[in-house]
């Protein structure tokens, strides 16, 4: 049985993971390079993310989970 994506929820979690990465300068490609996480497929939102990519993306960004689900939440 394939998976069903919670679409609202996907869509606050990339909304607020692109408006991290640009608020920081950093490029899509610096993410791919300097973690091995393909932020372009996540960012378009047809890919499902692992709460272990989540983790592995709040460190690269230097915030923690606590804080990023505080802001989507609002």
């Amino acid at each position: 049985m394939p998976k069903e994506l919670n679409k609202p929820l996907l869509q606050k979690v990339i909304a607020e993971l692109i408006s991290i990465r640009k608020a920081k300068g950093i490029k899509q490609e610096d993410v791919c390079f300097d973690i091995g996480v393909h932020i372009g497929r996540i960012e378009s939102g047809n890919f499902d993310l692992t709460l272990t990519t989540l983790k592995k993306l709040t460190d690269y960004y230097e915030t923690d989970l606590a804080s990023f689900f505080k802001k989507i939440k609002q």
